[in-house]
């Protein structure tokens, strides 16, 4: 069983309306991101109100995205999060965009990416960022 390096950080979290309402899964990533050790989550918005990016919204209809997303910028100012995370590349770019808008150079992030950033190394793990030699061979799983 893998585990979590910890963080000393707020995580902003964007629940995606497909996630929410498609999908039914709106506590999934909370309950892996709840794992690392420190980190201090939190929900952007309103009461799982969309972030405006839906579809092409927020190019179609800017007016309204811009509406849409503000509740989830006051949260991310508000809780003074350190990262923000969600699984909708639509709402990384739309919330990523309104947050440089307003000047808080916090990064967005897909869940991902920060469960990864804070895995702790395992038996047989490559440093962070390195590569097998070229014509090496794969790693032999466990077993």
């Amino acid at each position: 069983d893998r585990q979590f390096q910890p963080l000393d950080a707020t995580v902003a979290l964007l629940v995606p309306c497909s996630q929410r309402n498609a999908l039914r899964q709106a506590d999934t990533v909370a309950e892996l991101l709840r794992r690392i050790p420190g980190v201090r989550l939190v929900e952007t918005g309103i009461g799982g109100r969309c972030c405006g990016a839906g579809g092409d919204q927020f190019l179609s209809h800017p007016d309204q995205a811009d509406a849409l997303v503000a509740s989830h910028v006051a949260s991310v100012r508000d809780a003074g999060a350190d990262y923000v995370v969600t699984a909708n590349v639509g709402c990384a770019l739309h919330l990523g965009a309104a947050l440089r808008r307003e000047g808080l150079k916090v990064p967005v992030w897909h869940p991902v990416t920060l469960l990864r950033r804070q895995l702790a190394p395992g038996p047989g793990d490559r440093p962070a960022g390195s590569r097998p030699a070229a014509g090496s061979a794969p790693p032999t799983p466990p077993g």
